[in-house]
């Protein structure tokens, strides 16, 4: 049993490399072991790779917001650098790697869509399983794992989780080209600029509802588990590392 199923922790409590760990611990040390595993330092790393990459995007985007480079390069390693600097960034290019962050199979769940079946019987949104699924099966061969045939729930750099499909359809309907084969590719989680722009537009709202205050935005884009804590902790611990390194004044 690895130590992000002893914890019973979703996918933002953990951070780079603790989801292939072994070791059995409670969950009063997760914030050491992770901090022991990845540290600072290699959130820093993981900035400069997604500024080397996608700098002149995530500069203007963040650009007239209350936001910085360093959150978000923060946010986004908390989220899925545990997939991409570690590993995915070694195997395919930049802008192939951002499609292929379909991570979170936690299931069932309290929100839409509860599980697989019950997005495929949808009258909305039915018709993109077929497509999802296989966006999800296609990132877990990339990451060395069977694909299973069943949809996996969080897309894109920032894990955008599939419940918001309701709300934002256009993320996962509008058309970003065609396959070989000339069908349509739908979803544009696989565009830096598009997808940071729900990014920013998600986290400015949670941002408006916390009276403008940073920590508790950032805590409430986890949601409003027990796990939320650890993930500001998280995130803040690689903000100000990247903010050092960047020589940009801390949020956090």
């Amino acid at each position: 049993m690895t130590l992000l199923a002893d914890l019973r922790l979703n996918r933002r409590t953990v951070l780079a490399g603790i989801a292939s760990s072994a070791i059995a611990l409670p969950s009063t040390a997760v914030a050491y072991v992770n901090e022991r595993i990845s540290g600072p330092g290699y959130a820093a790393g993981g900035a400069r790779w997604l500024l080397q990459n996608f700098g002149d995007v995530i500069a203007g985007k963040v650009a007239g917001t209350p936001f910085s480079r360093s959150l978000l390069c923060a946010m986004a390693y908390q989220e899925t650098g545990y997939v991409w600097y570690t590993s995915l960034r070694r195997q395919v290019s930049a802008t192939e790697l951002l499609r292929l962050l379909v991570l979170d199979n936690s299931t069932p769940r309290s929100v839409f869509p509860r599980d697989t079946a019950s997005f495929q019987a949808d009258r909305r949104f039915g018709s993109l399983a077929k497509e999802l699924i296989s966006a999800s099966d296609a990132s877990r061969r990339a990451r060395g794992v069977k694909p299973t045939g069943k949809l996996l729930f969080g897309y894109g750099l920032f894990q955008n989780d599939l419940q918001n499909i309701e709300r934002n359809p256009e993320f996962w309907t509008d058309e970003m080209g065609k396959d070989a084969a000339g069908n349509p590719i739908h979803g544009v989680w696989g565009d830096i600029g598009k997808s940071t722009d729900y990014f920013i537009r998600e986290l400015a709202g949670k941002y408006d509802n916390a009276g403008r205050n940073m920590r508790r935005a950032v805590r409430a884009y986890n949601g409003s588990n027990s796990s939320s804590q650890i993930y500001l902790e998280n995130v803040t611990i690689y903000e100000k590392a990247i903010a050092d390194s960047l020589g940009e004044r801390s949020l956090l």
